[in-house]
């Protein structure tokens, strides 16, 4: 656990001088939107934009997961996120309901989703007659499961899943 929390240090302090040329990409707009893939599955996501540094948003989305056993996760929530510089990066953590099946066995309960990412400016575009802004959103997202109601009674691991998204920043 002590390396995860120090990596995340160490990323947020490098990113901090990587991308200090950019602009402020994280508050030019206030409401962004995207749909997100995966390897194996998908989703969407809506963010409101607080202030430069915090977002909150809700999402969904729906995937295969190969921790040892390929299974289906299924999840939506409303999610915090944390820009340290204001610009790329972001960390965030959601907050909702999860299922996940197998032929035989599933399970759902109360879900967190710990993620990292990085929303990147892809440029300009006329939007409902407004200037909009597009993105694309790598990431990965740890979808976990608690309180779990279990059939038959049986424990599935967490697992990454890296992610991109595409969307677009409005208003």
């Amino acid at each position: 656990m002590k390396k995860y929390i120090f990596l995340i240090t160490l990323i947020t302090l490098i990113q901090g001088g990587i991308f200090a040329q950019e602009e402020r990409l994280s508050n030019v707009k206030n409401n962004w939107i995207s749909a997100e893939l995966s390897l194996l599955g998908g989703g969407a996501r809506y963010e409101r934009m607080l202030n430069s540094n915090f977002s909150v948003g809700v999402y969904t989305y729906a995937f295969l997961q190969i921790p040892v056993i390929v299974y289906m996760n299924i999840g939506f929530g409303g999610n915090i996120r944390y820009y340290p510089t204001g610009r790329v990066f972001f960390m965030g953590l959601g907050f909702g309901g999860q299922a996940y099946a197998l032929p035989g066995l599933g399970g759902s309960g109360h879900g967190i989703t710990p993620e990292i990412g990085w929303k990147i400016d892809t440029g300009e575009i006329i939007f409902f007659k407004n200037t909009s802004r597009t993105f694309i959103q790598p990431g990965i997202v740890v979808p976990i499961t608690l309180n779990v109601r279990h059939w038959p009674n049986v424990n599935i691991a967490p697992a990454a899943v890296p992610y991109i998204g595409l969307g677009i920043g409005f208003f």
